[in-house]
């Protein structure tokens, strides 16, 4: 290599080398005079670092998973209905017109007082009571429990009657709408709390979410206090007689498909278009509102969800079922029936034994003293599942069987009437809306009856009980073989019938039966569900009892509506709803955040100066108040009405002119609580770094998104302390209550004057905080060079000053330390400058590490002014 190029190469070097030095030098600098030249830069430092983590772990943990905890939300069952007793049966009626399509009659009705005015249970009885009306219809008895052999006329409220006696096929059943409602929710955890002092929870609706504060009301004084009200987020009403209604209606609509015209005039005291018009009137009405979160209201759809399931899916099955809820409360009994059962057969052993609120089922007829005459045992047959069976589970000779023969010649006698009426079966093929119903249901009775199974019922049942106790081999083989082969023919499995004996085989679970044969409902469904867990290949995937009714679809469908559309029977008000969407549900929580960040940016434009030396703290500190309330008013006034030129004006003039106001309102609270965060301490970034706190806070827990309910307890706590809640919460019910087409009602008015109310709270906290904290000390600072008074008494003395009136000496024991009081007015009230410069030269605000302090460091050049006004507040 030439000399000429080593040259060049060397120099080269040297200024890449010294380039590399100058930058190290340059950021060795600004690390030690920016981080490390005090602990104030230190703690500063700090500060700046952790404000990402404050914001962002912040909502992290806020929105973790809010949308499950949407089911917080205070929701409101509210009970107008009263109990009723429903009452179905196949009455044969030999009179009947020659062209009568069959000799049968559904009758189902709700039942009324014998002076057939009025639906019994609409006086307020309880179930309880209407519980012994049933026992006494069940055993031959009249209402007050008087012996009637003969029997005694029963009047539905469709005018239906049916005669009592001889006619065995009754089903009476007690029930309400709120019981239909319950029978959906989680069980009570505690029976011993009434349902008014229980806070209810549902199972997760369409695996998203459950709801878990669900409050009953039946308090018609409450209800018409709460209804629409601000508690309650959303609202369930059932009003009175909705359910008798209801029933009396399928009831009509049943018996008409199947009668004469003759029929129908005679013996219904309704049409069917006087009942649709009843029902029309008693309405389920199911109301929330977009007033008090907007994602809250635009996740009713998850409620409605909810609501259809129980009412609209739940009380039909009622009418389709003639056994109540559900599967399980038709196998189970109540207590207070059990007792009076074997109080009326003589039982003395057992007598009132039982819960009468708890529900039992009862597998077979118990072997005790007092029931050992073939009457008493009759009197207690009808309440178990396979009547009176002996060890090996065949009935005793004079037994008629239970639950499981009473339904097998329901099912039987029912089907039958369906085929000789396929009026019936037509209806219910359009109520459906499914076209392949009305040949599935001819399908499922053709089966029955060819299987023959009301003919072989008693074999049926000796099978079933020998298998679900698990002694299949006390069971005849004949017998077996016959019930295997009517399985085949009934279910379709042609020649299955070894997985047929299979799956009895490895049936039985209730291998205490035979001991206990009365259990509750509980330990019933425990071993229920590990019979059909020990069985789930045979049934469809099912692991319990409660998943077969859905895996197999069984007979009638769910959404059978007895002739009529949901919006017959449920109405729903989401209050807001027109006006649901995200750019203005979601777009009020953005133009609020806008409004805080537009107010603390005043403070950067803004200085503390004060500008006029005879003012005195509080005009000084209340000209900035106005200053920066002149600003706000013109950012709020441009930040509504352009959003009203962009799509806000679907909300209506009046309502953008409301939702102004509450704007500038919330803009002025704004700047109360930031200029005195702003001036209540000496470095003003930490004042707006508590700024920064409060809307970090506010984003995560004001409620702007999901509300606080939804979130950690953490942040619902917060929520009541931070200003976004209360903004966004009236700014909400403006946006949403005020822009109907109805006048605003007077909750939400309430509502909005309630979080109005709360602005002068913060008002009074903060502007008392600003002047008699920030004004006052900031003032001495200005004046003085320090707002304590150790330090400018420290300073007058080293000027030499007088100081026996500023400090007097206060003695203390144990002090190590002198002690005195400070008097500010024996002060000029002016500023001092020789006493402002001393306690600046004394006490530097930022401070300065010897080590600092002892290096030289080189001018520190500013490009422009906006510099030098950054670097002379951080110093």
């Amino acid at each position: 290599m030439s000399k000429k190029n080593d040259k060049k190469f060397v120099k080269r070097n040297e200024t890449i080398d010294g380039w590399f030095k100058g930058l190290g030098q340059a950021i060795k600098i600004e690390i030690e005079s920016r981080i490390f030249m005090s602990w104030k830069r230190i703690i500063k430092f700090i500060g700046i670092a952790v404000v990402p983590i404050i914001y962002g772990i912040t909502c992290v943990l806020a929105f973790w998973n809010p949308i499950e905890g949407i089911g917080k939300a205070p929701i409101a069952i509210m009970n107008m209905d009263h109990n009723i007793i429903l009452v179905s049966a196949f009455e044969e009626d030999k009179a009947l017109s020659p062209e009568s399509s069959s000799g049968y009659r559904l009758k189902m009705g709700a039942l009324n007082y014998r002076n057939a005015q009025a639906t019994i249970g609409s006086q307020g009885e309880s179930i309880e009571d209407l519980h012994k009306v049933v026992y006494n219809l069940e055993n031959g008895k009249d209402f007050d429990g008087n012996s009637k052999p003969a029997g005694i006329d029963l009047v539905l409220n469709n005018g239906l009657k049916i005669k009592t006696g001889d006619n065995k096929n009754i089903k009476y059943e007690v029930t309400s709408s709120w019981e239909i409602i319950k029978s959906k929710l989680l069980p009570k955890t505690d029976n011993n709390i009434r349902d008014q002092d229980y806070l209810f929870s549902s199972s997760k609706i369409a695996d998203k979410m459950a709801l878990t504060n669900i409050k009953y009301i039946d308090s018609n004084q409450e209800i018409e206090k709460q209804w629409k009200g601000t508690k309650y987020y959303a609202q369930l009403k059932l009003k009175k007689d909705y359910l008798a209604n209801l029933i009396g209606y399928a009831g009509a609509l049943l018996y008409q498909a199947a009668a004469t015209d003759d029929e129908v005039a005679t013996n219904l005291n309704k049409s069917l278009t006087e009942w649709v018009a009843e029902m029309k009137n008693n309405q389920i009405d199911i109301w929330t509102t977009f007033e008090r979160n907007f994602i809250f209201g635009y996740y009713m759809s998850t409620f409605n969800s909810f609501a259809e399931g129980m009412i609209i899916k739940t009380i039909p099955a009622v009418l389709t079922s003639f056994v109540g809820t559900n599967i399980m409360n038709s196998l189970s009994i109540t207590g207070d029936i059990l007792n009076l059962a074997l109080a009326d057969a003589g039982n003395t052993t057992l007598n009132n034994e039982f819960d009468s609120h708890q529900k039992y089922v009862v597998m077979s007829v118990p072997n005790l003293p007092d029931l050992g005459t073939p009457d008493k045992r009759r009197i207690f047959e009808k309440y178990t599942i396979f009547g009176d069976v002996d060890e090996n589970g065949a009935l005793a000779s004079t037994a008629k069987g239970g639950k499981l023969i009473q339904f097998i010649n329901e099912i039987t006698d029912l089907g039958k009437w369906l085929l000789d009426n396929t009026k019936v079966l037509d209806a219910l093929g359009i109520i459906t809306g499914n076209s392949e119903f009305q040949q599935f249901i001819k399908t499922l009775i053709i089966n029955i009856i060819d299987a023959g199974i009301k003919e072989d019922a008693p074999h049926l049942n000796q099978v079933l009980y020998n298998a679900l106790i698990g002694q299949t081999d006390k069971t005849d083989n004949t017998v077996l073989s016959v019930v295997i082969k009517k399985i085949a023919v009934l279910f379709g499995l042609g020649d299955n019938l070894k997985k047929i004996e299979a799956f009895l085989n490895n049936l039985g679970t209730f291998d205490t039966t035979l001991l206990e044969p009365i259990m509750t409902q509980k330990q019933f469904i425990q071993n229920a569900d590990a019979s059909v867990a020990k069985n789930s290949n045979y049934l469809l995937g099912a692991t319990r009892v409660e998943e077969l009714p859905t895996k197999l679809k069984i007979f009638f469908n769910d959404k059978l509506l007895g002739g009529f559309s949901p919006d017959e029977i449920i109405k729903v008000d989401i209050q807001g709803e027109n006006n649901g969407l995200y750019g203005i549900g979601l777009g009020i929580f953005f133009l609020v955040i806008g409004l805080w960040v537009g107010v603390l940016m005043q403070t950067f434009i803004f200085d503390r100066g004060k500008r006029v030396a005879k003012a005195t703290a509080i005009q000084w500190y209340l000209s900035k108040t106005v200053l920066m309330m002149l600003t706000v008013f013109v950012q709020a006034t441009l930040q509504i009405w352009l959003a009203y030129a962009v799509g806000w004006n679907m909300l209506g003039l009046a309502t953008m002119c409301y939702i102004w106001l509450w704007f500038i309102a919330s803009g002025f609270l704004f700047v109360i609580i930031i200029q005195s965060l702003w001036f209540i301490v000496k470095d003003e970034s930490i004042g707006k770094f508590l700024a920064v706190i409060v809307m970090v806070l506010s984003l995560a827990a004001g409620g702007g998104t999901f509300p606080a309910f939804a979130q950690f307890k953490f942040f619902h706590y917060v929520s009541y302390f931070v200003p976004f809640t209360y903004v966004i919460r009236g700014f909400t019910a403006i946006t949403f209550g005020t822009s109907l087409a109805t006048t605003t009602t007077l909750a939400t008015q309430m509502y909005i004057l309630k979080n109005f109310a709360v602005f002068f709270i913060y008002i009074l906290i903060f502007l008392s905080l600003g002047l008699t904290v920030g004004a006052r000390n900031r003032l001495k600072d200005m004046n003085y060079g320090s707002h304590r008074g150790i330090k400018v008494f420290m300073a007058m003395k080293e000027l030499g000053r007088d100081t026996s009136k500023f400090a007097t000496f206060k003695t203390r024991r144990n002090s190590q330390k002198p002690k005195y009081s400070f008097h500010w007015k024996t002060l000029s009230k002016s500023f001092d400058q020789e006493l402002y410069m001393k306690c600046r030269e004394l006490f530097p605000f930022e401070g300065e590490f010897k080590w600092h302090k002892s290096k030289t460091y080189d001018f520190v050049q500013k490009p422009n002014y906006s510099d030098e006004d950054q670097i002379s507040r951080n110093e």
